[in-house]
């Protein structure tokens, strides 16, 4: 009796072995699958490859290999020499000139007084241009740049997000984007047209603001590197 009762109690232990088997395969292959799937999102994080994102960005670097853009920037160039401008940054605030990197306080003194005279004309033709803004913002303000210029990025950094906490959030203000790439400055008007190809994906501000934080780094292969960080397509 004994040794039958042995073998019983073994039959048992290897269909508990068996069943419990069929049972753990699954749950590991799953976890294994989990832990792969993080490890995947976490070094697409690390190079800058938000899930879902772009890691190629080939319509971006399409848009951009082809010159897609050349003319529009010349365009711009044209524009805004047409109305005496020669350098950058320059702003128009309904019209009224402001030249330089000009602390905050001096656009509040121009935007206020803008405010309380109404709608004007902007100064330059500005259809097609990058908009930021409410459409029916009584303010409008032309900013005209060129991505090399340290003074457009010092005005990027430090003045234009007080802008925009103060009058284009409020829908006091929408600032329209003009490019003015000077001649001096080698990579501007690659970077200008590489700004136009993210406005064609409607990620014009995110990309400007990339460029005006890299303003050292601008190759052509800098501003492909940019867009892939940016999840453009």
């Amino acid at each position: 009796m004994e040794k039958v009762g042995k073998g019983l109690n073994h039959k048992k232990r290897i269909i508990f072995s068996r069943g419990t088997s069929k049972i753990l395969i699954p749950i590991i292959i799953v976890v294994i699958g989990i832990i792969i799937a993080g490890a995947i999102i976490y070094i697409g994080k690390e190079k800058g490859n938000p899930p879902g994102g772009s890691k190629t960005a080939e319509q971006f670097i399409s848009c951009l290999d082809s010159g897609k853009f050349v003319d529009k920037v010349k365009k711009d160039f044209q524009e805004v020499q047409g109305i005496g401008v020669s350098g950058t940054p320059t702003f128009l605030i309904s019209g009224e000139k402001l030249v330089g990197a000009q602390p905050f306080l001096e656009f509040q003194k121009i935007i206020e007084d803008k405010l309380k005279s109404g709608p004007q004309d902007p100064g330059v033709p500005i259809e097609g241009d990058p908009v930021l803004g409410s459409s029916n913002a009584p303010v409008t303000m032309v900013e005209i740049s060129d991505f090399q210029c340290p003074f457009c990025g010092k005005y990027a950094r430090e003045t234009f997000p007080q802008i925009k906490k103060e009058y284009v959030d409020t829908g006091k203000v929408k600032i329209i984007f003009k490019n003015f790439p000077l001649p001096m400055h080698p990579n501007a008007q690659k970077a200008a047209e590489a700004a136009e190809c993210a406005a064609d994906q409607g990620k014009f501000w995110e990309y400007k603001e990339k460029l005006f934080a890299n303003q050292n780094n601008l190759s052509v292969e800098d501003l492909k590197k940019y867009a892939q960080e940016s999840g453009l397509k």
